[in-house]
């Protein structure tokens, strides 16, 4: 009967251990000695109630699933600044009302994951895709390299790539997601050349 809560004593123990060490360590920088003033010395009738208690918890899984849930808490807060920070990435920087020439132009979409959709992480003018991942392949006898463009749905960015099947009133956008290349597909854009 005593040897089956042994294993049980065990984990828990550890549980404690690895749970009151780095805390201590963290929040106590003061020399040893004084740390020492703050402790009470616990009665072995103490002790015994106290690690009873944690067994009776890690029997009925209280802790276990505290600890699932403090994990899975932590889990979700990281997979939000994960998407919050590749919302950064690739938000444009958005004008109220674009001033400039219009045109309507045809619109797909390129990625700089080589072998899937485009490739590459260069464009025509040396912008990396890796940093600034708004970039627009355009005809460059349409559209100068270097120019500003404002795309309908897209965004702010600058004519800094070419494609070979980049002619004429075509344009590619580049997206650092091909599940977004594959979103926008091919469509027909308003795009304004800024001034």
């Amino acid at each position: 009967m005593k040897r089956r809560w042994l294993p049980m004593l065990f984990i828990v123990a550890c549980f404690i251990m690895g749970s009151v060490i780095p805390v201590y360590a963290a929040e106590n920088k003061s020399s040893h000695l004084e740390s020492l003033k703050n402790y009470t010395v616990l009665s072995e009738g103490k002790v015994k109630e106290l690690s009873n208690s944690m067994v009776k918890l890690l029997a009925q899984g209280q802790a276990i699933r505290a600890v699932k849930a403090d994990i899975l808490n932590k889990e979700k807060q990281t997979k939000i600044k994960e998407a919050e920070k590749k919302d950064v990435q690739e938000q444009p920087v958005k004008h109220v009302t674009p001033t400039g020439q219009k045109m309507m132009m045809e619109a797909t979409a390129y990625s700089c994951n080589e072998g899937i959709i485009g490739g590459g992480n260069m464009t025509a003018m040396g912008q990396d895709l890796q940093v600034n991942p708004m970039a627009i392949a355009v005809d460059p006898t349409v559209i100068p390299l270097g120019t500003k463009l404002f795309v309908e749905g897209y965004g702010e960015a600058v004519a800094s790539d070419t494609g070979g099947a980049i002619k004429g009133n075509i344009i590619d956008l580049h997206f650092a997601d091909v599940s977004r290349c594959i979103e926008w597909g091919r469509r027909q854009v308003e795009v304004t050349i800024l001034v």
